[in-house]
């Protein structure tokens, strides 16, 4: 960046605190992201911060729709060979993957082309929610051990700034959170119970602006200008006109 930008200041951050100011002015508090991947971050009143390293099941997270693809392959594999309970996601798998027209087909191409999984996730996750709001019981229960671990890394971030026993906002970023309030509430009432069981005073809220948005007005206070009331409404209008601004539940 500074061989590109050369004179120019810039600071680099975990992009969670963009998501973070997106959703809130506070200071201080925690954001949760469970996007592609998942991840979680909070920042004490004094200002010490802790993150996950969010490098993925292998280096201990676990979240997002990457996962919940491999979940939601998992069970529609299990459901096929008779080793796990029935559930719609069996049908709906294999009709996601043209000309593939059996399940020993698929798992002899996913073994040996990993992008199938990348283009699954595409629209299984979607799949996954909708089922849920179906009474798919194996849906459901993706989403609720998902919304679990989401909460109970969240509320770990949490206690590493010790404010566990302290009121804070909690902000809750990407598109699998999104899909909660579209689709089926599930994952992010699990989410709630889990923060809740460690972290009894944190606020969950929806994120209301695209994660862009807060990059824009972390900058802008890094600069030192406040963004207040005058310009956080032109912010709004200018992403509304982008599609910027989330819709509200």
């Amino acid at each position: 960046l500074a061989e590109r930008f050369s004179g120019q200041d810039f600071k680099l951050v975990n992009d969670s605190w963009a998501a973070f100011r997106a959703g809130s002015a506070a200071s201080f508090g925690a954001v949760s992201v469970c996007g592609t991947g998942a991840n979680a971050a909070a920042r004490n009143p004094e200002g010490k911060q802790a993150a996950l390293r969010s490098l993925g099941y292998e280096c201990g997270n676990w979240g997002g729709a990457f996962d919940l693809t491999r979940e939601a392959l998992h069970h529609a594999f299990r459901s096929n060979e008779g080793t796990g309970p029935r559930t719609r996601l069996e049908e709906a798998v294999l009709g996601l993957f043209n000309g593939i027209g059996d399940y020993d087909t698929l798992a002899y191409q996913l073994r040996e082309d990993f992008s199938l999984k990348y283009r699954a996730m595409s629209s299984l996750p979607c799949l996954v929610f909708q089922f849920a709001g179906e009474n798919d019981p194996v849906a459901q229960d993706i989403l609720a051990r998902m919304g679990a671990v989401l909460g109970a890394d969240c509320a770990a971030v949490i206690k590493m700034v010790g404010m566990e026993n302290m009121p804070c906002e909690v902000v809750m970023a990407g598109g699998m959170f999104a899909a909660a309030r579209q689709y089926n509430p599930l994952l992010a009432d699990a989410f709630s119970l889990a923060l809740h069981r460690a972290a009894p005073y944190a606020r969950p809220i929806p994120l209301r602006r695209e994660p862009a948005a807060g990059a824009y007005l972390l900058a802008l206070e890094e600069a030192g200008q406040a963004a207040g009331e005058e310009i956080e409404a032109a912010l709004d209008l200018s992403l509304r006109s982008i599609g910027g601004i989330l819709p509200s539940d």
